[in-house]
């Protein structure tokens, strides 16, 4: 479904003039990680990926999310002035 849904996003994103948002381009990519790291913590919960691995696997899509929030709020803060 997650698939499914990605593909449509894109498909409507590069096929219609003017549906492409700013709002879009942040939940997109948001939403892939969020679908990745749920397979990653399935797989670990039916004991196919060891916890450690699933572990830093989280921890870096955590910090590439947190890095890149801090990192826009401060370009925003910065061409407001």
């Amino acid at each position: 479904m997650f698939g499914l849904s990605d593909w449509l996003d894109g498909h409507i994103d590069g096929n219609y003039e003017g549906q492409s948002t700013v709002l879009g381009t942040y939940l997109d990519p948001l939403a892939d990680k969020f679908m990745v790291n749920t397979l990653a913590v399935s797989l670990w919960y039916t004991a196919l990926l060891p916890g450690a691995v699933v572990g830093i696997w989280l921890a870096r899509d955590v910090g590439l999310v947190g890095t890149s929030f801090v990192f826009v709020a401060n370009r925003s803060k910065g061409s407001e002035s």
